[in-house]
């Protein structure tokens, strides 16, 4: 829809090649990452050996360096990578992904703000689906592994929330609000779906692809169907506006508003425990889910006029 889409790549390197370099660049950023997450942590342990012991099993000693060793791991690989990728293997000049439409900046957040908190409301049915998924019997060693994933998962992240004190809640929110909201969709929106859509000339089924492997690359498969829900929504945002901003600050609201409600709960301020919270009834959902596509058929609306003048 939006050709300044592809300003990304340079029209003397093909998607084709462009895509393989990045899959290339983001597997050398995650052994990077984690080399250097690991060594940030080491005062904090007597050998490398204790890492996985303390990502399986963390103790509330360990609280600190556990969340040192994610703010490393998420800077190298989801702000660091990228950046490194289209600054140099692209050599690619483009500014307009953090560039804002003129006079639109104000209402394009508010509406973003609203179409998610309406999304997190629809989603929830989601995620109370995706808990409830059953394999067949034959993959049943299969569900097996990804129970078990998805349990260390849930006790890695119980345990990075379970905090009651404000320097522990603003490093939070600034290891799973803010860092992913502008490195996964510097990424994921910004490099990855950019590509598949020149790749393949059809922005939804490109939107559609790099929120699967948005989903994917989190390995919680009891929430890949809400997650890749969210990243249909990041996607959107992104196509329709032609502008990484809007699609950071809807992932920074729906992970900051989390982070918040778990620390709100702990301190007491409300009584209200996301995690064990009840689904809202069908007819709730529905609503939540009307509102927010309505309002984002207003935000592509508004885009499109901006469009048009230019």
């Amino acid at each position: 829809m939006y050709n300044k889409h592809h300003r990304l790549i340079p029209d003397d390197k093909t998607p084709l090649t462009t895509l393989l370099l990045l899959f290339a660049c983001v597997a050398a950023g995650f052994f990077v990452a984690a080399f250097f997450g690991s060594l940030a942590i080491l005062p904090f342990i007597s050998s490398l050996e204790d890492v996985a012991t303390m990502m399986s099993d963390p103790q509330p000693e360990n609280w600190w360096a556990i969340m040192l060793q994610q703010f490393i791991t998420a800077v190298t690989l989801f702000i660091i990578t990228p950046y490194v990728y289209v600054k140099f293997v692209l050599q690619s000049q483009s500014r307009y992904l953090f560039t804002p439409s003129q006079g639109l900046l104000l209402k394009g957040i508010g509406i973003t703000a609203l179409m998610t908190i309406c999304f997190m409301g629809f989603n929830s049915i989601l995620v109370e689906w995706n808990s409830q998924m059953v394999l067949p019997g034959f993959m049943e060693s299969i569900e097996q592994w990804m129970q078990r994933k998805e349990d260390q998962l849930a006790r890695l992240t119980e345990f990075i929330t379970d905090f009651s004190t404000t320097d522990k809640y603003l490093f939070t929110m600034l290891v799973i609000g803010i860092i992913p909201a502008i490195g996964e969709e510097y990424l994921f929106r910004g490099v990855l779906q950019t590509q598949f859509e020149k790749f393949m000339k059809n922005p939804h089924l490109a939107i559609l692809l790099a929120s699967v492997l948005f989903s994917a690359f989190h390995f919680q498969f009891y929430g890949f169907l809400p997650r890749l829900a969210l990243g249909m929504l990041f996607g959107y945002l992104f196509y329709y506006s032609g502008n990484l901003i809007y699609p950071m600050i809807a992932h920074f609201l729906n992970n900051g508003l989390t982070v918040t409600a778990f620390y709100f709960n702990k301190v007491g301020i409300i009584d209200y425990d996301i995690e064990n919270a009840e689904t809202p009834a069908i007819w709730t959902v529905l609503i939540f889910l009307t509102i927010g596509i309505m309002l984002m058929f207003v935000f592509k609306g508004a885009f499109s006029k901006i469009k048009m003048k230019e």
